[in-house]
């Protein structure tokens, strides 16, 4: 139709094009960017045990300071596998830990 209406502006269906790749390209580098710290989080409070199974009861590995960070790798019910910076694992209550990047709810 740009053809039709002024041949003198031959390059805006080729320059949508490129801003729309541009476009794409910018987000894509964005989520890679963010990926990481999407599984990183934060302990909320201070001794918090690391056990060396996702039991409430099970035995303690090791402990953790409050506002240190870990690295979330899985997770299992109210608990979830930390790795701290050191390369120490254990689960960790769900409750002790806040995510960097709160997950999405709802769209939002």
């Amino acid at each position: 139709m740009a053809r039709r209406i002024a041949p003198r502006f031959l390059w805006i269906p080729g320059g949508g094009i490129l801003l729309g790749v541009a476009l794409i390209a910018l987000t894509a580098s964005n989520a890679m960017l963010l990926w990481p710290r999407m599984h990183e989080a934060v302990v909320l409070i201070d001794q918090t045990h690391a056990r060396v199974s996702p039991a409430p009861m099970a035995d303690t590995a090791f402990v953790l300071r409050e506002a240190e960070s870990v690295t979330m790798t899985a997770e299992h019910e109210d608990f979830i596998l930390i790795r701290t910076g050191g390369g120490l694992s254990g689960w960790v209550a769900r409750a002790n830990l806040g995510a960097v990047v709160p997950p999405v709810v709802g769209g939002r």
